[in-house]
């Protein structure tokens, strides 16, 4: 029940927000207290075959042969919920969607519900314990209290109603929106936002591209690849309805302001957006450079506006582009340690790296700036896909 509590708990993100805006932590508590989640349950039928010796089946399956076998049924349907939420949780995150693995974990509100009422009609210690029908009361009234303010949270509390201004198709497949938030945010380049649409549905993290502060008008650009980001591109165009977003958080370019050391940014398609306004913002007072991952030349997001900030300092890596049109253009490969070794140069010992893209990008990045001597404390990224 502590640990149901704590992860209950952590879904509650302006809460944890309110002292601390990286998020990334909480992901990773959230992860290992799932998994604790589950050594703990997997414990209480093992005890049940040992004690009264039982069959495994018995200990899992529904029975309904008597009034007390109904309520010991309803503690292993929440048990056979709670694993599966789980297991979706934690171990297939690589071959189920994110939309399914959300829907899954709504079960744990009903499995909740019917925990309680198992404990509460077969538990032996609450009937003659006091003090563990004491615990067991107020352990469910935290857990109870943030079941409630997850769902008000799902569907209002805590977010800003945003408008949108515009929605208009980049390059390719990436798109920008532009919301008018009602009020202002404490927002540090490189942050992201959750977007929610429509309410009550799924929130999405997504990097802010830009943020004008007097106006309150925020900038998101997104790829549509997966479900959620194409159905979200067929509202492009669509101006006067409105998101729900909350935010902003993370830290990925924070330390940025307090270090003198050159900057080294490491983007790969949609994944520049973290840098969009850390460039415009510290270009010209420090020592910058942008090695920018894409296919061709016509699918790079935002390319003109690199160009004209950084000029020589935007290497383009462009993969299956066919003939070089810019002397600051790479063509018809991808980044490699010799190419990072060249651009980088003299900066190389010294330079702090950010990297943002896919899983596997920033693990390929890594091990290349490893290869070239490059220490780990030098390295921030933030995985776009997380």
């Amino acid at each position: 029940m502590i640990v149901m509590m704590w992860q209950a708990l952590l879904g509650i993100r302006p809460m944890f927000a309110w002292w601390n805006r990286d998020f990334f932590w909480i992901n990773r508590w959230h992860k290992w207290l799932g998994i604790g989640t589950i050594a703990m349950i997997l414990i209480h039928p093992i005890a049940v075959v040992v004690a009264y010796g039982t069959s495994w089946l018995y200990a899992i399956m529904p029975d309904l042969s008597s009034s007390f076998e109904i309520w010991v049924s309803i503690g292993k349907i929440a048990f056979d919920l709670i694993i599966a939420v789980l297991l979706t949780s934690i171990l297939s995150r690589r071959i189920m969607s994110f939309r399914v693995r959300w829907r899954v974990h709504l079960l744990v509100y009903p499995a909740f519900v019917m925990m309680r009422l198992h404990a509460l009609q077969s538990g032996f210690m609450l009937s003659t314990n006091s003090l563990v029908y004491g615990y067991w009361i107020v352990i469910g009234m935290v857990l109870g209290v943030a079941m409630i303010v997850r769902l008000a949270y799902q569907w209002w509390w805590l977010k800003q109603k945003a408008t949108i201004l515009s929605h208009t198709l980049q390059t390719d497949d990436v798109y920008e929106l532009q919301l008018q938030l009602p009020c202002a945010v404490d927002y540090t380049a490189g942050q992201f936002m959750y977007v929610q649409y429509p309410r009550g549905g799924e929130s999405h993290p997504f990097t802010v591209l830009s943020y004008d502060n007097e106006r309150q008008v925020m900038r998101i650009a997104y790829k549509a690849q997966g479900k959620r980001t194409k159905s979200l591109a067929r509202l492009s165009g669509t101006s006067g309805q409105y998101m729900y977003v909350d935010g902003p958080y993370g830290r990925f370019t924070s330390d940025i302001v307090t270090s003198d050391r050159p900057v080294v940014c490491i983007a790969a398609g949609i994944g520049i957006t973290p840098f969009y306004e850390l460039v415009e913002q510290y270009v010209g007072s420090r020592d910058m450079k942008l090695l920018y991952m894409n296919r061709t030349s016509d699918t790079t997001p935002y390319k003109h506006d690199f160009d004209e900030q950084l000029a020589d300092d935007c290497i383009h890596i462009l993969s299956r582009e066919r003939e070089q049109t810019q002397e600051n253009e790479i063509i018809g490969t991808r980044l490699t340690p010799a190419i990072i070794r060249e651009q980088v140069g003299d900066w190389l010992p010294c330079a702090q790296f950010y990297i943002c893209g896919s899983s596997s990008v920033i693990a390929s990045v890594c091990d290349m700036l490893a290869s070239l001597g490059v220490q780990q404390s030098y390295i921030d990224y933030e995985p776009f896909d997380m």
